[in-house]
């Protein structure tokens, strides 16, 4: 069978959240996007330091498939300031251990800063 990549059916993770069928055309690549959305946090105004954001803060896993069926491995996707017209502004892609180094390191300094 000689179906091209887009016309065979998509195969998603298990934790993907879009239907089955979904094919997400990357800005830069054709790769097929998987994602789903974890937790949307909205910040609230601190004195002067922070006005309240009009786009909360996004945590989200996506993992890639290329034309040619290549996988690549699942990133968290954490998203400061999404724009309407760009939604990867202001996001980085962590790997799953970067993840939790960052998540440890914000624990640490809530700590200190509440003690």
């Amino acid at each position: 069978m000689n179906a091209s990549p887009r016309d065979r059916d998509t195969i998603c993770p298990s934790w993907c959240q879009l239907p089955a069928d979904h094919i997400a055309e990357s800005r830069f690549t054709d790769e097929m996007t998987h994602t789903q959305l974890v937790r949307e946090i909205s910040l609230a105004e601190i004195g002067t330091f922070r006005t309240a954001p009009d786009q909360p803060i996004r945590v989200q896993v996506e993992a890639f498939v290329d034309l040619d069926g290549c996988e690549y491995a699942a990133t968290v996707k954490l998203s400061l300031c999404g724009a309407a017209d760009d939604p990867d502004a202001g996001a980085e892609d962590l790997t799953p251990a970067e993840a939790r180094e960052l998540a440890a390191a914000l624990v640490e300094a809530a700590q200190i800063a509440e003690s």
